[in-house]
């Protein structure tokens, strides 16, 4: 059981963070098989897949006509700030 914690594989999708007893590692984990610590260290996998976001919004013109308006965002991860994201999430 011991040994079989001890690897992880990160997908091509993914990037992880190594945290040794709790403390993050600033370099960020790429794809492929990896090993570790048993219950010294822990990895956190973030999905760096592009991703899309979807709106719709209505709203008055300065005439007081109706104004529809689709949108969409596509964003993604900076893969190098990484570790920040999960810095940041373990503060909140």
């Amino acid at each position: 059981m011991v040994i079989l914690s001890s690897f992880y594989v990160i997908k091509s999708t993914e990037r992880g963070v190594l945290s040794t007893f709790g403390k993050i590692s600033e370099t960020p984990v790429t794809d492929g098989l990896h090993v570790k610590i048993p219950f010294i260290q822990t990895i956190n996998k973030v999905n760096i897949q592009q991703k899309k976001f979807d709106g719709h919004e209505s709203s008055y013109t300065r005439d007081v006509q109706t104004s529809e308006v689709d949108y969409t965002i596509n964003y993604d991860l900076v893969q190098a700030n990484v570790s920040n994201l999960i810095k940041n999430m373990v503060k909140c």
